[in-house]
Formats: C-alpha cells, sequence, structure tokens
C-alpha cells in the first residue's frame, strides 16, 4: 500500500490508541480520588463503588485488547497491511465492550432521572428501552464484525454501525433533556438563592456530561459515513468508552462537592 493508505488507516489506529491511552491516565486519577475522599461520603456508597471498579475494569480490560491489536498489526506482522485488512477477536469484540460502558454509564443517569421524575414509569420504561436498544446493537456490530473479518469490509455492515451509533446519541440526548427539564422545575419551585445555584450548576453539569458522550457517538456515524474507505473513525471510537467513564466519575464527584 501507498504511504496516504497507511496514514488513513493505521494512523488512526495509533493515534485513537494514543489518546485512549491518555483518557485511562485521567481515569485512574478520577478513579483514586473517588475511592479516597468521596466513596466514603456517598450515601450509596456499594452501589457507586461498584458500578466505578466495574467500569475502570472494563476500561482496562478494552485498553489491553487494543494494545494486542495494535501490537499484533505494527510490531508482529509489520510491514504486512493485510493484517491490519484481516483483523482478530479483540477488534471485533470493541464495539461490544464499548456498549457495554455506555450501558452501565446510561444506567447511572436513567437512575437519576428516575429520581427526579419521581420515578416516573414512563421515563424509566423509555429510557431503559433506548439503552437497551444501545447495547443491543453495540453488540451486534460486533457480531457482523466477527463474520465479514476484514476491516476494509466495514462498509458491507452501515446497517447495525449507524443504528448503534444513532440510538446511543438519542439515548444520552433524552436522558440530557430530562435530567435539565427535572432539574429546571426544581428550581422554579425553590426560592432560596443557593439551592437555585446548586441547581443551576446542576443543570450545566447535566448537559456537559451528557452531551459530550452524544457529540462523540454523531462525530464517529460522521468519520464512518464521511470517509468510508479510511479508519478515521477509529479516533472518537477508541474514547466513547474513556468519555462514559468520566462523565460518570466527575458527576459523582461533582455532587460531592456540591453538598
Amino acid at each position: 500500500p501507498t504511504p496516504s493508505i497507511i496514514t488513513a488507516t493505521v494512523g488512526p489506529l495509533v493515534l485513537g490508541f494514543a489518546f485512549q491511552q491518555l483518557l485511562l491516565g485521567i481515569i485512574f486519577a478520577q478513579a483514586r480520588r473517588y475511592y479516597v475522599g468521596c466513596a466514603a461520603r456517598e450515601e450509596k456508597v456499594y452501589s457507586f463503588r461498584v458500578l466505578v471498579g466495574l467500569m475502570v475494569v472494563l476500561n482496562v480490560l478494552e485498553g489491553v485488547m487494543d494494545i494486542h491489536v495494535l501490537y499484533r498489526t505494527t510490531v508482529t506482522h509489520y510491514g504486512d497491511f493485510q493484517y491490519f485488512d484481516m483483523q482478530t477477536w479483540t477488534m471485533w469484540a470493541e464495539p461490544g465492550i464499548t456498549a457495554l460502558i455506555g450501558f452501565l454509564a446510561q444506567l447511572f443517569f436513567i437512575e437519576r432521572c428516575a429520581r427526579l421524575s419521581n420515578y416516573s414509569p414512563y421515563v424509566i420504561a423509555g429510557l431503559s428501552v433506548l439503552a437497551l436498544l444501545s447495547l443491543g446493537s453495540g453488540v451486534a456490530v460486533s457480531i457482523s464484525f466477527s463474520k465479514v473479518k476484514l476491516f476494509s469490509l466495514l462498509a458491507k455492515i452501515p446497517l447495525p454501525i449507524a443504528f448503534w451509533l444513532i440510538s446511543t446519541a438519542v439515548t444520552d440526548l433524552a436522558i440530557t433533556a430530562i435530567l435539565c427539564v427535572a432539574l429546571w422545575r426544581s428550581r422554579r419551585k425553590t426560592s432560596y438563592a443557593r439551592t437555585e445555584t446548586v441547581i443551576s450548576k446542576l443543570i450545566r453539569l447535566s448537559i456537559e456530561t451528557s452531551l459530550v458522550t452524544a457529540v462523540v457517538a454523531l462525530v464517529n456515524l460522521g468519520l464512518y459515513f464521511g470517509m468510508i474507505t479510511t479508519a478515521y473513525h477509529l479516533l472518537p471510537q477508541f474514547s466513547i468508552c474513556r468519555v462514559y467513564t468520566i462523565t460518570v466519575l466527575v458527576t459523582l464527584m461533582t455532587r460531592d462537592a456540591l453538598r
């Protein structure tokens, strides 16, 4: 292959891996801060600790899988481009692991939506269905990828990829909207300046955390369809699970700071 092909395929793989490892370092630092300080004062200590621990473990697992993909491509089979095209299970499983991490983060925010909506069955059922669709379609991408095997044939499975990324973005946008509306209504009911300030900060936090994951998913979708013969979609793809984990940790630590 020509240097331009290598740049458009192996290049995004290397850059995406480097950026995701940078984000993993941020996750480690935030998780340590949470366990050392915030977790001791959390009301739901056990459930939140388990959630954070599980998400960190899954992020490490995905990082190890991506190390294998990178090492296999650039070291073990250095110079043999067909081994970039013909990926193995560590690349096939990546969308499924990412979808699982995203699902855990969405469950965390759905629980917040449920409490703020007085456990409305419509809110719980609607968001749960969307989150399950996102998880299921992410697993479907992994299954479809394992069948086509070749990276160059990803263009042959646009439906599960599009459904996964769109359902992920829709779920995150729905969570953002419900959190903002519920918090805004709570703000209108209070006459205390401090409470109003705290609620305003929570509204901004909800927009910043839930919206950023939707944006990453949409960027991934745009790069996949807009540059389908390249691997540039790996740049946001490798970062989605990291962003989900960071948003959960930021939310937990901000809640503690606002008390």
